[in-house]
């Protein structure tokens, strides 16, 4: 066959591009080259890992989980995944970072999320788990959640008394 017949088509610029078109074309063009679907795949992953364009998903369950804990330790949810080594923050943070594990979320996953280092997720989970008031905290979120499925508002009021130390 000739080898312009086997080129993979070149997109139509008057198409609107999309980042699945964009990745299709990506592996339909390794593919052609190599002839493997394990190789194509393997190009497509490393181009992906390597221009991070793979950010884990945001689900509502996650939106209301940040927004129960960013409540319960009275700050707003954006504070949670800015860089920000202050007590309140990363207590919020690691709280927030224990729920979404026990959701299967990995590590490394939460560290993409977060903006932090795995080993930090770890330490942050490590913290929680060692530290009486973060669990409790942990269990009332828990709580919330449970509450909101069965079909009542549980976004907390302002306390008095807020979980940092």
């Amino acid at each position: 066959m000739d080898a312009v017949a086997e080129a993979a088509p070149t997109p139509d610029p008057s198409e609107p591009s999309t980042p699945y078109s964009r990745w299709a074309d990506i592996f339909a063009r390794a593919h052609n080259d190599t002839q493997s679907i394990a190789v194509a795949l393997e190009v497509v992953d490393a181009i992906r890992e390597e221009e991070g364009t793979d950010p884990p998903p945001v689900t509502h369950e996650v939106d209301r989980i940040l927004a129960i804990v960013a409540r319960l330790f009275d700050m707003p949810v954006k504070r949670l995944r800015e860089r920000s080594r202050r007590q309140d923050v990363t207590s919020a943070r690691y709280v927030a970072a224990m729920l979404l594990r026990r959701r299967r979320w990995t590590t490394t996953k939460l560290g993409h999320y977060f903006g932090l280092d795995h080993s930090t997720i770890v330490y942050g989970l490590q913290k929680v788990a060692n530290t009486h008031h973060l669990l409790i905290a942990a269990a009332k979120v828990e709580h919330l959640l449970r509450m909101e499925v069965e079909g009542a508002s549980v976004i907390p009021a302002r306390a008095k008394g807020r979980c940092s130390r």
